[in-house]
């Protein structure tokens, strides 16, 4: 009888002691603004939003939490010319099942300032599998002004996401700049605890293939509630001015768009910059039409001969581009760090996956 009295004190006493501890942790949580911590979420878990605040360099971490209702996941990004298909099935393959709308911005000018025929039309006739996706997607075609030049060319593309209206969540970002479906779901069920959303989505930019990258990718995608309200950290009286600076600081990016508020992923990346993963003529065109900055060095012996650019990318670039683009580094991924569509099907994208086909294909489901 005393031995089971003995092992009942101990139950009730660890129990007491887990309430306490749970407490703490609560308010812990409540003392940074986020949800309490004694329910589990595993959609709103995996992610976390990092405010910009003062005193916080990193950004003040905010949990997800749950909406009241799940709401609508608009994807808006342009399209320039019938190269980007690839990236486009895999945006899609990765993206599309969890976004409800696909809005796809078109001008009749390519960033090289040169007259285009509008290409996504032709693509989805052409394309059973862009075809499949016909539903969702909504062609935005914009007329370009042709005295714009440079990025301005991009900003009057860019602006038909006015045309867009209700509410939701929005996504603005480049067509290769791919978001994980865990974080596409946390956006439909979850929010920021104690601010709008309004952030970056973290992702490193990969060149060429998944085999190379230069780390965190300082301009991705945006995501942010339709219609957009701003959000502010309140200002404190204890840091005054210095804080007010603070908030004012200018964004001195020449892009069109960045926030400093970012979302990352807890359980796994939250996307991928899949950035010039054209092939070799895909990334002829590119050098030759479609880059606003100036000719890399690399290209510069052969941008006026395209037989003979589209050769030097395909037999010497592209198997070793590490030797003329310096500053790429070397991929050491798991098999958790590669988007999901291309697990689930790696032979459609082998050469994107370059050196981790292997990896992708032992992985795969059906092998």
């Amino acid at each position: 009888m005393r031995f089971f009295l003995n092992v009942h004190v101990l139950l009730a006493l660890l129990s007491a002691h887990h309430v306490l501890c749970l407490n703490i942790r609560n308010q812990t949580a409540k003392n940074l603004g986020v949800e309490a911590l004694g329910k589990q979420d595993d959609v709103c878990d995996g992610v976390q939003y990092l405010k910009k605040a003062y005193g916080h360099p990193g950004g003040l971490p905010l949990a997800f939490r749950r909406r009241s209702a799940p709401v609508r996941i608009v994807d808006f990004i342009q399209i320039g010319n019938t190269f980007e298909l690839p990236l486009l099935l895999l945006r899609l393959a990765e993206m599309g099942a969890e976004v409800d709308e696909i809005h796809i911005a078109e001008g009749d000018r390519d960033f090289s300032g040169h007259s285009k025929q509008y290409v996504l039309p032709g693509m989805l006739a052409g394309s059973a599998e862009l075809g499949r996706w016909r539903s969702k997607i909504t062609h935005h075609p914009v007329q370009v002004p042709t005295h714009l030049t440079g990025y301005d060319i991009q900003k009057q593309v860019i602006a038909a996401k006015h045309n867009i209206k209700g509410y939701g969540v929005m996504l603005e970002g480049d067509l290769d700049e791919i978001i994980s479906r865990p974080v596409l779901r946390a956006f439909r069920h979850c929010e920021p605890s104690g601010s709008n959303l309004d952030a970056k989505v973290t992702m490193d930019v990969f060149y060429y293939s998944l085999d190379w990258y230069r780390g965190d990718w300082a301009l991705p995608t945006i995501a942010h509630d339709i219609p957009s309200s701003s959000s502010h950290v309140a200002l404190s009286r204890d840091h005054g001015d210095s804080e007010r600076e603070f908030q004012k600081e200018e964004n001195r990016s020449k892009y069109i768009f960045d926030r400093p508020d970012r979302v990352v992923g807890l359980g796994g990346r939250a996307g991928w910059h899949m950035s010039w993963m054209l092939g070799p003529e895909g990334l002829a065109n590119k050098l030759l039409r479609g880059r606003i900055e100036a000719t890399p060095d690399w290209a510069l012996p052969y941008i006026h001969d395209k037989d003979a650019l589209v050769d030097f990318l395909r037999h010497r670039f592209l198997p070793n581009p590490q030797p003329y683009d310096h500053g790429l580094q070397r991929t050491h991924l798991t098999i958790n760090d590669i988007p999901q569509a291309m697990r689930e099907d790696p032979h459609k994208y082998k050469d994107l996956l370059g050196s981790y086909f292997p990896l992708a294909l032992k992985a795969a489901p059906y092998q």
